[in-house]
Order: C-alpha cells, then structure tokens, then sequence
C-alpha cells in the first residue's frame, strides 16, 4: 500500500525541503512506500481530507476538530516546545504604544492560518476589535504579511511566535510586538487516517526516535522542530474542545 503525507499550508519554505527528507527517512525506517503531497492553501487540503486521499498530516491545530471528529483520524504525535503562540506586530513608528490603543478599523494583515488568527483575534478583544470593525488584508504568507506593516500598507501583523523570532536583525528593528500569546495547549499535531491504522504506533515510535542519532536530528533542525512526543487521544480532544470554546 502506498501511503500519502501532507503538512499544513503555512509552513514556512525553509522548512519544505525537510519535510521531503523526512519522508524519505520514515518510508526506509518502515519500509513503506509513502509519497509527500503539499497544497497551496487550506481549502484544496480539506477537500484532499475528505476525499480520502491524505494518510498522514502535520496538521494545524484548527483542523483537529474536522480530522480527529468528522474524519476518524488519530492524533498520534505532537512537537516539543512549539506551541501555537502569536505575536500581534506593528512597525517601530506606530501611533499606538499598547494593543488597547488600537482603534475601530486597523489595517490587519493576515496569512489565512485560521488557528493563528483564532488566537490573535481572542488577543483583540481586550481592544475591543472583531472582525466588524477591522480591515483584513490577505497575504499569500507570513512574511508578506509583515512587509505589509512594514511598507505601512497595514497597521498591525499576526505572526506566529517561531516565525517573529526567526526575522533577521535588521527587519526586527522596524518592527515592535505589541502583545504575545500564550496559549501553550494549542499546537499542530500529526494525525494518521483509520485505513493506514496498521502502521500508526510504527510510525509515532520514529518520530520519537528522531532525536536518537544525528541523521534524525539533522532533520529536526530542518523542519523547525526540537522533537517529537506521542500524543494520547484525550490531548487532542481536549485541545479541540479549548478552541471551540474560544472562537
């Protein structure tokens, strides 16, 4: 049987290349023949979700509900220390020194991660912002929603934390958080469908074992990732169940 691997759609390009090797690794540790497919934006993955044609899916956290719930999917890993945390950015010069300075119809650039803008939006309730008195402005990705506050084409940016903390020196110093997450239950995790049940604990035990030798903590540090833990059912439930709750 020939199985298919998918990661969420924002993950970062630097990070694709070792999303590839990783696949060549798992199918010689498990001898499995299993191929990578990426799509552009959320929609088309779903539609790939229910029709059946994803096997294995480093997910973002907002599609636990349809994966684990609609579609029978298990959670079977999650990353170390790669929680779900957002930074809301502004550029250096902006008028307001506090997310509570925001006013009735800011700018906001957003890169269509739906788990990071449920996080951020609930971040903008302390301002009094929702989503019917701001203006949204979609980027193709995270970087381009920061060029957009920085060329002042948005007033404010949601970024996820990892990808703020990976911004050179120099874009850095043009830009100031206003406000940080921390939401640490919330997080991606790597979910496996029902007919691919036969190799799930196989597959969850090398991702575990990555950090056990340096070719599998070469490709670690290519994907942005410190390690692997094996997540219980009753972890992704409870996440699903916190993110209902706060959209």
């Amino acid at each position: 049987m020939k199985y298919t691997l998918s990661i969420c759609p924002t993950t970062p390009a630097a990070a694709m290349s070792g999303w590839y090797i990783l696949n060549t690794y798992l199918q010689k540790k498990l001898d499995i023949a299993m191929h990578i497919e990426m799509y552009n934006d959320f929609d088309s993955q779903r539609l790939a979700f229910e029709n059946g044609e994803i096997d294995f899916i480093y997910a973002n956290p907002y599609d636990a509900t349809l994966l684990i719930r609609d579609l029978g999917f298990s959670a079977l890993n999650k990353p170390d220390d790669s929680a779900n945390e957002v930074v809301i950015i502004c550029k250096d010069d902006f008028s307001a020194q506090a997310l509570t300075d925001l006013e009735s119809g800011v700018k906001i650039a957003t890169a269509n991660d739906p788990a990071t803008n449920l996080v951020a939006m609930i971040l903008l309730e302390s301002a009094d912002i929702d989503a019917s008195n701001c203006i949204n402005i979609d980027c193709s990705s995270f970087i381009i929603a920061a060029k957009q506050v920085l060329k002042g084409e948005a007033d404010i940016a949601f970024l996820p934390k990892a990808i703020y903390d990976k911004l050179s020196k120099i874009i850095k110093e043009q830009l100031r958080p206003l406000i940080s997450s921390e939401i640490s239950v919330i997080h991606p995790i790597f979910a496996a469908s029902e007919k691919s049940q036969s190799i799930h604990s196989e597959l969850s035990q090398a991702l575990c074992e990555l950090t056990l030798s340096d070719a599998g903590n070469n490709i670690l540090s290519s994907i942005g990732i410190p390690s692997f833990s094996s997540m219980e059912q009753e972890d992704a439930e409870f996440m699903i169940d916190l993110m209902d709750t706060l959209k």
